[in-house]
């Protein structure tokens, strides 16, 4: 089965009548029986039926969310940038699978989850009521936003010549800026080779090379250009293997990703789907138990991390391959995926009237740090951290954004914070079409950091919204650029026509 691409090809049907960003009332009414039946278990049924419940209803869960997405992208292939979609990926994985992994994973993997704070049956079922209930007040926001405003374009493509000649373009030279800022800039100062920090806002510039990657590989195969896709190829394994050596997943893995979205963007297919899901599966179980005896190896060896060098990361790297019982027989890849034990801590905090104050800090996030230079870093994850473990911890850690947002405000929480952020889904991901459709590759970047926000649904809120601050600080520069861009073209055309 194929999947129409409309990024390639002349499309003169209205957007106006597509409706792949509202949920199907079939979706809704799923969700809402599956938040019953943990509303019978818990009120009818007992402690007897606690762990089926707790272990069957995830998996409905996945299966819902796996059917919404693959609706999205069958009605349009745009959408495969819509945060939307990615948000019930990162759902399935975290809140679906995660939820199922703590019943098939070894006793000293179960003993390492629930090391701190070790939920009960009634607490497990709590927090799936609340994902159920999280993911109808996103999909109700998101809703809202479809209905009350619909998309103000038409599917207007331009050539595949057009096309090409832009990607290309505009590639290079996404390539070229996220490249530079990174490998000067962001990733010595991960490594500790540099104390230097710069502004979040131009960090977060480094992110240019993924939409770089993600151009050139579609024009490559859509011209067929087999060497230039062997050098892409070649620079996506090296931005591999920089995320390697900092020992962090999402940098390891998102090269790949838009690497997979790029070949699928050419011709989506089942069986392509299915080759980059196993593949990127393959990839995460690969690289936690790395990523976790990385980051614990080489603060142990360095606290200031610059004593660390590129040929012990690799030795790190090596004896986690090849020798991976001397770090424990934790299966590391279900841990990572599992917040159960830290998403009951945080709710039974809240139930035990010890709500979380981080809400009150949101308004340091909207000072810029130039205009604040002592701005304070908010490590909101090593403080939840420390609370969850009862010791000072370097490692950051958040329960997820549902049960982050039900710790400060409780069940109210569903209705004036979950919702907003389902209305910010559904206008991310329409514009996205919008990018798609209209070839506006300068914008390529901001479709990056909303796939990246629609993944963090294991994130806290602040996390969350200072993403959306970043989406729209790069929006409005890449406006003026785009603008720029236009004039400059315009007065050359008319150079030309006055020659």
């Amino acid at each position: 089965m194929t999947v129409q691409s409309g990024f390639l090809q002349e499309q003169g049907e209205s957007s106006l009548r597509d409706r792949s960003l509202e949920t199907t009332g079939a979706e809704f009414v799923a969700l809402s029986c599956l938040a019953g039946a943990y509303a019978i278990s818990e009120g009818f049924l007992g402690p007897a039926s606690y762990d089926s419940v707790n272990f069957y209803g995830p998996m409905a869960l996945m299966a819902i969310l796996a059917r919404g997405a693959w609706r999205m992208l069958r009605l349009n292939s745009a959408n495969i940038w819509a945060p939307l979609v990615w948000f019930r990926v990162s759902t399935i994985v975290y809140f679906g699978f995660g939820q199922i992994a703590p019943f098939i994973m070894n006793d000293a993997s179960l003993l390492y989850l629930n090391k701190y704070y070790a939920p009960q049956p009634q607490e497990i079922l709590k927090l799936n009521l609340l994902v159920a209930f999280g993911v109808i007040a996103v999909f109700l926001g998101a809703q809202i936003y479809a209905k009350i405003a619909p998309p103000r374009f038409q599917q207007m493509m331009a050539t595949p010549q057009k096309h090409a000649q832009s990607m290309r373009r505009t590639g290079l030279l996404l390539l070229f800026i996220g490249g530079a800022i990174k490998y000067l800039y962001v990733f010595p100062q991960a490594m500790g080779w540099t104390t230097d920090v710069l502004p979040g806002a131009v960090a977060m510039l480094s992110s240019l090379s993924l939409a770089g990657i993600y151009l050139l590989t579609l024009w490559a195969l859509s011209i067929r250009n087999w060497l230039a896709l062997f050098f892409i190829s070649i620079f996506v394994i090296v931005e591999m293997t920089s995320g390697l050596l900092l020992f962090i997943k999402a940098e390891t893995m998102l090269p790949l990703i838009v690497y997979l979205i790029a070949i699928l963007s050419q011709k989506a297919s089942v069986q392509r789907f299915l080759f980059a899901a196993a593949s990127l599966v393959f990839l995460f179980m690969f690289l936690v138990p790395i990523a976790s005896t990385g980051r614990i190896e080489v603060i142990r060896r360095s606290p200031e991390r610059s004593q660390v060098s590129i040929a012990e990361r690799l030795d790190i790297i090596w004896d986690a391959v090849t020798a991976p019982e001397q770090f424990g027989e934790e299966q590391g890849s279900l841990l990572r995926i599992s917040y159960m034990s830290v998403a009951t801590f945080a709710i039974a905090r809240y139930d035990a009237g010890q709500p979380a104050t981080t809400l009150d800090l949101v308004w340091v996030i909207f000072i810029p740090r130039f205009i604040w230079p002592e701005k304070p870093i908010l490590d909101i994850g090593k403080s939840f951290s420390t609370e969850y473990s009862g010791i000072l911890r370097e490692n950051a850690v958040a329960p997820g954004i549902f049960a982050d947002l039900y710790c400060n405000m409780g069940w109210y929480s569903l209705a004036f914070l979950v919702m907003p952020f389902g209305l910010l889904f559904a206008h991310f991901s329409r514009f996205a079409q919008k990018i798609m459709y209209k070839a506006q590759y300068t914008y390529m970047p901001i479709l990056f950091l909303m796939m990246r926000w629609g993944l963090s649904v294991d994130n806290a809120a602040l996390g969350l919204l200072g993403s959306v601050i970043q989406i729209f600080a790069l929006q409005a520069l890449l406006m003026i650029i785009e603008r720029v861009r236009l004039n400059i073209s315009a007065r050359g055309v008319s150079i030309h026509g006055a020659r």
